[in-house]
C-alpha cells in the first residue's frame, strides 16, 4: 500500500522562559497537540517537553501509527512513520506541525531521537489523536478504532473506549456489541453475567426500532444479529441472510453452516463454497469462505484444487503469505510454489524500510524483531528443502535459522539436515543444542548423546557451550516490565497479593478458564510442569476469573484439587490487566523483583526459568 501522503510544517516558537531541567527519573515526556480534538484534514501543532534522555538533541521525530476506518484489530505492528521533525526552542520545548491525512480517524504517537535509539512511548500508553465532528464529539470510527488499537496492549482502555462508544454513539448496535465483548474480556465471567439484562433489554429496544424500518442496512442487520439473543437473533441472522446473502457476516454464517453438514464430504463443499465464493461482495466476505475452502482444498489432495484456492488466498490477504507458504511446503505437490514463495517472503522481510518498524521500537529492537521473522521464514524454508531431497541447500539454510533466538524445532531439524548430509560434527552440535534445552528429559538427552557419537567428553563439552549459548541468547530476548499491584482471590475468598506470592528467581503465572477447551487441552502438561518447577522452588499460579464453585468442582472432577499449581481468582481483572492477558491458556514468566521477563509458552518455560537462574541479561 502507498504511504498516507501527510502535510509538514514546522514552527517556530517566541523566545519564553525556559523549562526547568527534566528530573533524569522522568520517566516520560509531555507531548500536547493543538487542537486536541482536530477535525478530518486540519492541521495540527505540536509541543514536546522531553524527557531527559531526549533533552539535550537539537531536533526529534514525531512517530505516528495512523488508523483510518478499515483497519483491523490487533495489527499494533503494522509499522509506522515519522510525520515531523520537532526542532528545539529556546525554552527547551520541541515544535512542529502536521496535517491529518483525510482518511485517518485515529493516530498514536511517540517521540524519538533522530536515529531512533531513545523512543519515548509515554510508558507504552502512547499519546493519541481522535478526529472529532463539526459538534467536538469524537468519529464513531474514531472510537472504534482506538477499540480496536489498545486490543492486546491495554484492556482497560477497551472497556474504557466501548463505554464511551455506547455513551457517545446509542443508536448504533455495532457500539452495544463492542461493549458486550469487551465486559466479556475484562469482567469475567460474573461481571458480565450481572450486565446480561441490561444487554437483553437494549436489545429488544433495538429490534423493536428497527424491525419497522425499510432502510436497515447489512451491517445493521449483521450487528443486531450479534447483539440479541434467543429469538429477535434468530429473525435478524434469517433477514440478513434473505436480504444481504453477500455481506460477511452472512456468508460466515454460511461458510459455517456448510462447514457443519459437508465437513466429511471435501468435494460436496468446496462446490458449495465455490458458490459462496461469487456471491461474497468484498475481500472481508471472502476471506470468511477462505478459512473454511484451504483446510478443506489440502483434504481433497488435488494439486490444482490447492492452487486455486491458495492462490485466491493470497490475492485477498497478502498479508498471510507466510502462513500460506508454510502450507503450501507440506502438499507435495505444491512444496515447490511453497519454497517459492518463502525465499520470496524472506527477501521482502530483508528490504524492509523504517515504515515496517512498529511504533515505540527503537531501531535496535526493530532489527531484532526482523532478524526473528526472518530465521522462522528461514525455518521453514529449510524444511520444505529437506523434504524435497535438497539436502545441502537445507543445510546452509537451517544453519542461518538457528543462529536467530533459541528454537530446539530448528535444532531438531538442523540435526536431520546434517545427518542427511553425512556431517557428524554437524550432528554433534545440534544434538547438544537439544540437550542444553532443560524442556528435555534424561532418556531424550541420553539417547541425544548417543546418536550424537562423538570422543569421550566431547559430547558433555558440547552440552556445556551449547547451555551457555542457550542462556545468552534467552535472557537477550527477555524484557523487564515492572508490574504493578495485583491482587487475587484464593478460593477461600482472603486477598492475596501477587507480589507475596513470587519466587525467589521466578514464577510463572497462567491464565486458563475451565470452560476453553484450550485450557483443558493444556492442563495435564500445566499441571506435570508446576510438580517439576516446584521441586525447584519455582510457583506456577494458575489465574482464572471462572466462579469459585465452579473452579472447585472442575479440579475435583479432573483430579487437580490436590494439584501442584495454586490457583487463584482474578475477581476484578486486575491480573488481566496487569499482564493485557486476552485469552487463555496464556503464559508468562516473571522474576523475583516481581518484573515481567517472558510472554511465553508451555514448551519454553523451562529454558526461560533456567536463563533466569543462571545469569542476568546481557552477560
Amino acid at each position: 500500500m502507498m504511504p498516507l501522503l501527510l502535510v509538514l510544517a514546522l514552527t517556530v516558537a517566541p523566545a519564553v522562559s525556559p523549562l526547568p531541567p527534566p528530573s533524569p527519573s522522568q520517566s516520560s515526556g509531555e507531548l500536547t497537540f493543538s487542537p486536541p480534538a482536530p477535525v478530518s484534514g486540519q492541521g495540527v501543532e505540536v509541543v514536546y517537553r522531553p524527557l531527559a534522555a531526549l533533552a539535550g538533541e537539537g531536533r526529534l521525530h514525531l512517530r505516528a501509527r495512523l488508523r483510518t476506518p478499515t483497519d483491523e484489530s490487533y495489527n499494533q505492528s503494522q509499522g509506522s512513520r515519522t510525520l515531523v521533525a520537532l526542532e528545539r526552542q529556546l525554552d527547551g520545548t520541541f515544535r512542529g506541525s502536521f496535517s491529518l491525512p483525510r482518511e485517518v480517524v485515529y493516530g498514536a504517537f511517540a517521540v524519538e531521537d533522530p536515529e531512533a535509539e531513545v523512543v519515548d512511548t509515554r510508558g507504552d500508553r502512547f499519546w493519541e489523536i481522535l478526529v472529532h465532528d463539526s459538534g467536538g464529539r469524537p468519529l464513531f470510527q474514531a472510537l472504534e478504532q482506538r477499540f480496536h488499537d489498545h486490543m492486546g496492549r491495554n484492556q482497560r482502555e477497551v472497556l474504557e473506549t466501548a463505554r464511551q462508544l455506547a455513551r457517545l454513539h446509542p443508536d448504533h448496535p455495532h457500539a452495544w456489541t463492542l461493549l458486550q465483548a469487551a465486559e466479556s474480556w475484562v469482567l469475567g465471567e460474573e461481571g458480565a453475567r450481572e450486565r446480561e439484562a441490561e444487554h437483553r433489554e437494549r436489545a429488544r429496544a433495538f429490534h423493536e426500532a428497527f424491525q419497522a424500518r425499510d432502510d436497515v442496512t447489512a451491517e445493521e442487520m449483521g450487528y443486531l444479529y450479534w447483539y440479541a439473543r434467543d429469538e429477535i437473533r434468530d429473525r435478524w441472522r434469517a433477514r440478513l441472510m434473505e436480504e444481504h446473502p453477500g455481506h460477511f457476516f452472512a456468508v460466515q454464517e454460511r461458510a459455517t453452516e456448510l462447514r457443519q453438514t459437508l465437513g466429511d464430504d471435501p468435494e460436496a463443499l468446496l462446490q458449495e463454497l465455490e458458490g459462496l465464493w461469487e456471491v461474497a461482495a468484498d475481500d472481508e466476505a471472502r476471506a470468511r469462505v477462505l478459512r473454511v475452502a484451504f483446510g478443506t482444498a489440502r483434504a481433497t489432495g488435488d494439486p490444482q484444487t490447492i492452487r486455486l484456492w491458495s492462490d485466491r488466498w493470497l490475492e485477498t490477504t497478502p498479508s498471510d503469505a507466510t502462513n500460506i507458504a508454510a502450507a503450501l511446503t507440506r502438499i507435495p505437490e505444491a512444496r515447490e510454489e511453497g519454497i517459492r514463495l518463502l525465499e520470496h517472503e524472506i527477501q521482502e522481510s530483508l528490504e524492509a524500510s523504517d515504515e515496517d518498524r512498529a511504533l515505540g521500537a527503537t531501531r535496535e529492537e526493530h532489527l531484532a524483531s526482523v532478524e526473528n521473522r526472518v530465521a522462522l521464514l528461514r525455518q521453514y524454508l529449510g524444511e520444505a528443502l529437506q523434504a524435497s531431497g535438497r539436502v545441502q541447500e537445507a543445510v546452509r539454510v537451517l544453519e542461518m535459522a538457528a543462529e536467530a533466538g533459541w528454537s530446539p524445532r530448528r535444532f531438531r531439524s538442523l540435526g536431520e539436515a546434517y545427518r542427511e548430509a553425512g556431517d557428524s560434527a554437524g550432528v554433534l552440535r545440534a544434538h547438544a543444542a537439544l540437550a542444553a534445552d532443560p524442556g528435555m528429559n534424561a532418556e531424550e538427552v541420553d539417547s541425544l548423546g548417543v546418536a550424537a557419537g562423538g570422543q569421550p567428553g566431547e559430547w558433555e563439552a558440547a552440552v556445556q557451550e551449547a547451555r551457555r549459548t542457550m542462556v545468552r541468547r534467552t535472557l537477550e530476548a527477555a524484557r523487564d516490565e515492572s508490574l504493578p499491584t495485583v491482587r487475587l482471590e484464593e478460593l477461600d475468598g482472603s486477598t492475596a497479593l501477587l507480589a507475596d506470592l513470587l519466587g525467589e528467581k521466578a514464577t510463572i503465572v497462567v491464565f486458563w478458564s475451565r470452560s476453553c477447551g484450550y485450557s483443558h487441552q493444556a492442563m495435564p502438561r500445566i499441571a506435570e510442569l508446576a510438580g517439576t518447577l516446584r521441586e525447584e522452588g519455582v510457583p506456577l499460579l494458575a489465574v482464572t476469573g471462572d466462579a469459585r464453585g465452579e473452579i472447585e468442582t472442575y479440579l475435583a472432577e479432573n483430579g487437580w484439587a490436590e494439584s501442584p499449581f495454586h490457583v487463584l481468582r482474578d475477581t476484578e481483572s486486575e491480573a488481566a490487566m496487569a499482564f493485557d492477558s486476552w485469552g487463555t491458556p496464556q503464559y508468562y514468566v516473571v522474576d523475583g523483583r516481581g518484573h515481567l521477563r517472558f510472554i511465553s509458552s508451555l514448551g519454553s518455560i523451562p529454558r526461560q526459568v533456567a536463563a533466569l537462574r543462571e545469569g542476568t541479561k546481557g552477560s
